[in-house]
């Protein structure tokens, strides 16, 4: 009851507050309302050019001042709005340079979407503005989080004289759009172990609802920092980071395979993190029902002179936080998984006679990689070779920095039917065989379906 008690009085305190005129808080109260309310007065630090650190006067204030600020900053992107509009509130104190480092900082909060949008309007909007912009929110909507930077390198890259340029300008502009029409929910991340924020991206309200309306989804929205959980979000972006490095390394190449030179393109249309993944099948090595979900599938549009080629795989992603024996069930696990073909189930565009998208296992911690390549073969002896698909595995650092490179890769199983030195695209060819070009192509959108069959385990094997 006494903490009723006081939680009642707090709120007519900010009732009050919120309704009388803001005084000009005490410079020296700062560090005291810190440690009182840190949470509605966050001691945040900040670094103007050579000037000693101290704390952001506008990260001090009350939620409906900060709020004030973000939509006048949103309306114009200019500091001189976010200034007069205080200044109306008779908050004097917030100069030109106190809010220019309050938002260029990274210290400014989105504030929550309001719940009077409208489906219909958010729906015709977006459906009326660049395909873009649209292709950003269901690229976020299938990550689940993304940063400001990989947006940048998957929408905003193009080749011109011999270099890779990024329109970094027209980035920045478009996600405060999106962001400001609650299409997409900002959120300031400092990496573990890092000093430097990091913007990422959410889906916000607006997005689902146009995504509900576009596609019949039912998608998650965050609309609130309340709801941000930052133990996902170093997750989610180092396992996307390895599709947009793949994709960035064939900006503006070609790529010689079995004879021909290849352009590839890795689209966002068909990638999909985990979070879609999710599949039930039949384990044959331990004879019951498991779950697997690799951490993301996407497409390689190839095209040559002659071919234009849809080549799909897999790929699972270990942080290091597994045990090599872990590692090497998993990886043998794959083999039921595709014996099964419960992937094609969700992805019914390649349900193909004996065919089966590549797995591609990276590893962070490269070092183990002999160890598993040894466990794997002594673990999946006695199964026939012909019912693997083709499996490939390297380490983290070398998908970042060359992952189509000759010798990238090393072979789990079938290794007679790769050539020395392999590349990822030769295996990925190999592995895409059965399937028809004339039917899947550069440029197939897949169709995908978000809930899969379940299957039944045979009763002579329960």
């Amino acid at each position: 009851m006494a903490e009723l008690g006081e939680l009642n009085e707090t709120l007519k305190n900010l009732a009050r507050i919120h309704s009388a005129p803001l005084p000009e808080p005490d410079p020296r109260l700062w560090d005291e309302l810190a440690v009182r309310t840190p949470n509605r007065f966050p001691r945040r630090q900040i670094s103007v050019g050579r000037r000693q650190q101290q704390p952001c006067l506008l990260c001090a204030l009350p939620e409906r001042y900060q709020e004030i600020a973000w939509y006048a900053y949103a309306k114009r992107r200019k500091i001189d709005d976010v200034v007069a509009a205080l200044h109306a509130e008779h908050y004097t104190a917030v100069t030109h340079e106190i809010a220019s480092d309050h938002f260029w900082d990274l210290h400014a909060v989105q504030p929550p979407a309001p719940r009077s949008l409208r489906k219909e309007r958010s729906y015709e909007r977006l459906k009326k503005a660049d395909p873009r912009l649209r292709a950003i929110v269901h690229a976020v909507h299938r990550q689940r989080v993304l940063r400001a930077d990989q947006i940048e390198r998957l929408f905003y890259s193009k080749f011109k004289d011999e270099e890779v340029v990024m329109a970094g300008n027209n980035a920045r502009n478009d996600l405060l759009e999106l962001t400001t029409r609650y299409y997409l929910y900002q959120y300031n991340y400092r990496p573990e172990g890092r000093g430097t924020k990091k913007k990422v991206y959410f889906l916000n309200r607006a997005g689902a609802h146009f995504l509900e309306a576009a596609t019949g989804e039912t998608p998650m929205a965050v609309t609130r920092v309340e709801e941000v959980k930052p133990r996902i979000i170093e997750h989610d972006t180092s396992a996307a980071e390895l599709f947009v490095s793949m994709r960035s390394q064939t900006t503006g190449k070609v790529f010689p395979s079995d004879g021909k030179q290849w352009q590839l393109i890795l689209p966002t249309i068909n990638w999909y993190a985990e979070r879609h993944l999710s599949f039930q099948y039949e384990n044959i090595r331990q004879h019951r029902l498991a779950r697997i979900q690799p951490d993301g599938f996407a497409t390689v549009g190839a095209t040559s002179q002659s071919q234009s080629l849809c080549l799909p795989f897999f790929y699972e992603f270990d942080r290091g936080t597994r045990s090599v024996e872990d590692v090497i069930a998993q990886i043998s696990d794959y083999i039921s998984f595709t014996v099964t073909r419960m992937a094609m189930k969700r992805f019914p565009d390649l349900d193909v006679k004996r065919y089966h998208p590549p797995l591609l296992f990276i590893m962070r911690k490269g070092q183990k990689i002999p160890a598993v390549i040894e466990g794997v073969k002594k673990l999946t002896k006695e199964i026939p070779e012909e019912v693997r698909p083709v499996a490939l595995i390297t380490d983290e650092k070398t998908v970042l920095s060359g992952a189509w490179e000759p010798g990238a890769w090393t072979a789990l199983w079938r290794t007679d039917e790769v050539v020395p030195n392999f590349t990822l695209l030769d295996a990925l060819l190999l592995g895409s065989r059965p399937l028809k070009p004339a039917v899947l192509d550069a440029r197939t959108v897949l169709k995908f379906k978000s809930q899969g069959g379940r299957p039944q385990l045979n009763p002579q094997q329960s």
